[in-house]
C-alpha cells in the first residue's frame, strides 16, 4: 500500500488537559501545504508562554471556526491516497482529534509519530529553521518535513 506523508504541526493554547488547537501546518513531501488559524478557540485557556512565543505571530488574515478547520484539512487529505500524518509530537495528535471530535467529524489520515533525535534529523530540522521563526505551525511542520527528509539523505 502507497502511503502518502504529509508533516503536520500544531500550536494550542497550552500544555494541559483543556489545550484547544490555535493553528495547524500540514506540509506534504513535495512541498504542498496547507496552514489554517482558528478564531474560535478558547483565549481562557492560553498559558504564559503561548501569548509571548506563537500569539504575536498568528497572521490573523483568515481564521476560521473549528468546523471550518476541520473541513479545510479533511478537503486537502482527500488529494492524497492514504495519508500518513507524521508529528513529532502526542499533543499534535490530542489537540487535533480533540477539535475534530468537538466538530462531530473523523480525521480522514492515520498518524505516525517520529523519533527527532537522529542526528541527520536534527540538522536537517535546525538548518530548515535558521532565521525562521518558530511556533509558527506551518513552519514548524516544514523543519519537521525538511528534518525527514536528512534524515532519508535527502538534501535540503
Amino acid at each position: 500500500m502507497n502511503e502518502t506523508l504529509l508533516f503536520l504541526d500544531t500550536e494550542f493554547t497550552g500544555l494541559t488537559k483543556t489545550a484547544d488547537l490555535i493553528s495547524v501546518g500540514i506540509v506534504s513531501f513535495d512541498g504542498t501545504e496547507l496552514y489554517l488559524e482558528r478564531k474560535d478557540y478558547d483565549r481562557t485557556a492560553l498559558t504564559d508562554w503561548v501569548i509571548e512565543n506563537v500569539i504575536p505571530f498568528l497572521s490573523r488574515d483568515h481564521e476560521l471556526t473549528a468546523l471550518e478547520i476541520c473541513n479545510e484539512i479533511n478537503s486537502f487529505l482527500a488529494q492524497y491516497k492514504n495519508p500518513v500524518i507524521i508529528v513529532d509530537s502526542q499533543w499534535d495528535i490530542t489537540v487535533l482529534k480533540k477539535m475534530f471530535d468537538q466538530c462531530s467529524q473523523q480525521l480522514a489520515a492515520k498518524f505516525r509519530i517520529i523519533d527527532v533525535n537522529h542526528p541527520r534529523f536534527i540538522n536537517g530540522y535546525d538548518n530548515y529553521l535558521y532565521s525562521k521563526t518558530p511556533h509558527v505551525a506551518i513552519t514548524d511542520a516544514h523543519a519537521l518535513r525538511a528534518g525527514y527528509r536528512a534524515r532519508l539523505g535527502y538534501y535540503i
